[in-house]
């Protein structure tokens, strides 16, 4: 009987942190490579971000209010993927900060907003859809709420000076 219950338990103590390893991986903030063009992004989680920041290239970075943020997500989650064939110098990038280290960013695309992913370490995920540049979201309301916020962080930023 000694032997027996020796042998589960050393099984149990190998296979627990394989289990573990696989159940952390299904929980990553972002499921990134799961954009899809045409199809709605994975919702962003309120609870799995640790907070979001604005910048233009010009002025300082404004961090984002609750609700900014809760609007954020709102339009996020209520838009769709496309992919992206070009791009220009953007004006404004937006990071969402996740709780994990990881960080998506939104950036100016004339007209949309372009999608990257970085992960804890800083290392850029591969474009997961079809296009030559980062997907983008076909939401002309959430890309001009991005903009209206990057002007507020241009006007704080002069005003500060």
């Amino acid at each position: 009987m000694k032997k027996t219950t020796a042998l589960l338990l050393s099984l149990f103590l190998l296979v627990c942190p394989l289990l573990f390893a696989c159940a952390r991986e299904a929980r990553l903030p972002y499921p990134y490579e799961e954009l899809k063009a045409g199809k709605t992004p994975p919702p962003l989680d309120r609870s799995l971000i640790r907070s979001v920041e604005l910048s233009r290239y010009t002025a300082d970075t404004y961090e984002l209010t609750g609700e900014e943020t809760d609007e954020l997500i709102r339009l996020y989650n209520g838009s769709r993927v496309q992919n992206c064939y070009g791009g220009i110098t953007p004006g404004f990038i937006c990071f969402i900060h996740f709780t994990d280290g990881t960080v998506l960013s939104l950036r100016d695309n004339s007209s949309f907003a372009e999608l990257a992913y970085r992960d804890a370490a800083g290392k850029r995920a591969a474009n997961p859809t079809e296009g030559h540049e980062d997907p983008e979201l076909n939401s002309r309301e959430l890309y001009d709420f991005l903009l209206d916020l990057s002007q507020t962080a241009l006007a704080r930023a002069e005003t500060a000076q």
